[in-house]
């Protein structure tokens, strides 16, 4: 999000003069603190053994309040902040990799950080794909990123490789279903 407020220039994205700075707290308070917060009390609580989450059952409460705090990013931005068609594709596909993936960790451990990043990239694949290639470093961004994160969970042996096949393919689906909606 924070590329697309302060680096892109791609006009598509329309956001208000000004009003990058704010979007930003919006989204990184509801997206990041929040969810690290829930995260640090359930630990502390003992609902969950380590911040790795190594059981399918650790992730049923951290997935269940990520997902309310990306869906009121999304329903903000929305409804009251007049965000442009891709801003919104994007805060719907991070909400969309949240509830695909906890609705498969309920029966299979699957890698959250390989959805979420294949739905970064499946984002920045279709951004530029529909506007004329103007945003190709988050693409290549994206695609590093992808790269590093599959290979250190193989490396870290966290997961199997169809844990992360399933992961990713819940990100792009997540994604391409986002773009067809507001795309």
């Amino acid at each position: 999000m924070a590329y697309l407020l302060f680096v892109s220039t791609n006009p598509i994205l329309a956001v208000p003069t000004g009003k990058e700075g704010q979007w930003f707290l919006i989204t990184a308070y509801s997206t990041l603190f929040m969810p690290l917060f829930v995260v640090f009390l359930l630990w502390k609580l003992k609902f969950i053994q380590s911040f790795e989450m190594k059981t399918t059952k650790e992730r049923y409460v951290p997935l269940i309040a990520c997902m309310s705090f990306y869906f009121w990013v999304f329903w903000i931005f929305h409804l009251n902040l007049g965000a442009s068609s891709w801003i919104k594709t994007w805060l719907l596909a991070s909400f969309a990799t949240m509830v695909l993936t906890f609705l498969i960790t309920i029966f299979n451990k699957i890698s959250l950080h390989v959805a979420g990043i294949t739905s970064a990239f499946f984002y920045a694949l279709l951004l530029n794909v529909s506007t004329g290639w103007k945003d190709v470093v988050l693409l290549l961004v994206t695609i590093v990123v992808l790269g590093l994160v599959v290979f250190s969970r193989i490396d870290l042996k966290a997961h199997t490789r169809r844990q992360l096949a399933v992961g990713g393919s819940l990100g792009a689906v997540a994604s391409v279903v986002a773009y067809l909606i507001f795309g």
